[in-house]
Order: C-alpha cells, then sequence, then structure tokens
C-alpha cells in the first residue's frame, strides 16, 4: 500500500512526502513539475527509494502498478482531502488551520513582521499539524478529525528561525536556479 499525494509539491503537500517518507512508507507524488520551485523541491526528494513522481494521474495508471488500498491526499490551500484505502466514499476534507513551515510563501518583509504573523495568527507549525494527521490516518480513525481542533502551542523560536532561514535561502536559489 502506498500513499498518493496529489499537488505533492505544494509546500504543505511537500511536508507530507517527508514525513510518510521518514516514516518509511511508500510515496507516489502527484504533481507537474512546472515552476522552479518545484523543480528544487523534487530534487530533495526523487531520489529516496521509496517516493514515485508522476506528472498527472493518468501518468500513474499508465505507468505504475496501482492498488485499491492505496490511501490518497489531495492538498489544497485551505484543505486536505483524505481518502482512506482508496475509497473516494469514505472521503475526509479536513480544513486546514494557520499554518507555517519551511517552503512556505512568507508574506512578510522581516523576521519581526513574520514572527508578529505567526502569533497573532495563532499559526500552527505545519510538521506538527502533519504528524498528528497521519496519527489518526495510520491509526485507520481518520473520521475522528473531524473532532479534532488544532492550535497552536507554544510558539518554538528555533521553528520560526529556520522557517525564515529556509525562505531566505530558498528565494536566493530560485532566483539562481536555471533549469
Amino acid at each position: 500500500m502506498a500513499s498518493v499525494i496529489y499537488n505533492c509539491f505544494h509546500w504543505i503537500g511537500y511536508h507530507c512526502i517527508q514525513y510518510l517518507l521518514q516514516e518509511g512508507k511508500a510515496v507516489v507524488g502527484i504533481d507537474k513539475i512546472d515552476t522552479q520551485v518545484k523543480e528544487l523541491l523534487y530534487m530533495n526528494v526523487g531520489r529516496n527509494s521509496n517516493f514515485q513522481h508522476f506528472n498527472s494521474g493518468e501518468d500513474r495508471e499508465n505507468h505504475s502498478q496501482q492498488s485499491d488500498e492505496d490511501q490518497r491526499l489531495y492538498i489544497y490551500n485551505d484543505m486536505i482531502e483524505i481518502c482512506p484505502n482508496g475509497r473516494t466514499s469514505n472521503r475526509l476534507c479536513v480544513e486546514l488551520p494557520q499554518l507555517y513551515g519551511e517552503w512556505m510563501d512568507i508574506q512578510a518583509d522581516t523576521y519581526e513582521d513574520f514572527r508578529d504573523w505567526v502569533v497573532k495568527s495563532q499559526a500552527v507549525y505545519v510538521e506538527d499539524f502533519i504528524s498528528e494527521i497521519f496519527k489518526y490516518v495510520s491509526d485507520g480513525d481518520v473520521f475522528r478529525l473531524n473532532d479534532q481542533r488544532f492550535s497552536r502551542g507554544e510558539t518554538d523560536k528555533g521553528h520560526l528561525e529556520n522557517v525564515w532561514h529556509t525562505y531566505q535561502k530558498f528565494r536566493g536559489e530560485v532566483d539562481n536556479f536555471t533549469l
């Protein structure tokens, strides 16, 4: 059984990929690599033997073995749609709280502005959110997510600084990146 992630190079989808690969799971990513950002993210996971990438669901159907048990996750800007065991009839849409994390597009000019936005919006660190989501998915208890309210814990200065540093470095790499 694999986890199939649609929009896998969305910044939240990318965190899903990383989480699952660190857990030793097989991951199939579906997303067209049509930007420099997606190319950079692909380069970070593309060599992992547990990861397969396809530009579309149709490409996957034509070139990869599938299972009816594959769980599917669809990543959107405001929610994650989870189809456990490949069943769209049992899908669950989880509304996203405000999230922050590496690879996000930060709408702030300074670290202080970014930190203030995180605190004011009560944003949740994306990796904390993702690990909570997959705890329910792996327990087979995905529908309990309906009752879960995600709240921000203590703002971790280390996370904030790492996110800001990654954003600054990432922007520099994209600006200088050529295909």
